[in-house]
């Protein structure tokens, strides 16, 4: 069976925190390319990862060559870039650039956890990928302009969160297809998706 797994391509040119990397990210769930430098990571983007995760400064080109070569090939796909260094010029050319996130090393994994998921989940949206549960109706969210670009940003910044969200909207304007994308962006995205139809439960049932 093909690998349903989120690919997340590693570049970084210091082995020990390659494998660190691995083992960490393989943990959470999700599946892990690796590349020792830039050209090794410019050429691996052809398999289409998920989720670039790049080292700044490394032999045979920086982490910004990758990020610049990432956004020519797939626009959509996420990169986060990591760094010992931690200028504010280099942060600010990376996000200029369209980078997700800048980390600092030593890595904070809670961070790079939450870093991950939510670069993940927004790459998800920017490729019309997400994947609705049936009870949902099997409909992706639609819709363009600057209204649901906010719509898009808050199930991207929430979905990995385990923060409780509250949908408000008249009735046909599509709150269950936002709550099922809240689910298809979580941790829980492999658990059921459970529907309540609270207007049909008892208000003392409910208390």
């Amino acid at each position: 069976m093909p690998d349903e797994r989120p690919l997340i391509l590693v570049v970084e040119d210091q082995a020990n925190h390659r494998k660190i990397l691995k083992t960490f990210l393989e943990a959470q769930g999700w599946a892990v390319e690796l590349a020792k430098d830039g050209t090794e990571g410019r050429a691996s983007l052809a398999k289409r990862p998920a989720l670039v995760l790049t080292d700044l400064k490394m032999p045979g080109g920086s982490g910004l060559d990758v990020l610049k070569e990432s956004k020519r090939q797939s626009p959509g796909t996420p990169v986060i870039l990591m760094t010992a260094f931690g200028a504010v010029a280099d942060a600010v050319e990376a996000m200029r650039s369209g980078a997700a996130d800048f980390l600092a090393k030593p890595l904070d994994f809670d961070e790079l956890k939450r870093a991950a998921s939510q670069a993940l989940a927004a790459g998800r949206l920017n490729q019309g990928e997400w994947v609705m549960e049936p009870a949902a109706g099997g409909r992706p969210l639609v819709g363009a302009g600057p209204a649901m670009e906010k719509v898009y940003a808050l199930i991207a910044k929430a979905g990995p969160s385990d923060a409780t969200v509250l949908i408000l909207g008249e009735t046909g304007t599509g709150k269950e297809l936002v709550a099922a994308a809240l689910h298809a962006a979580s941790p829980r995205r492999d658990k059921p998706f459970v529907k309540v139809h609270c207007g049909a439960v008892p208000e003392d049932l409910l208390e």
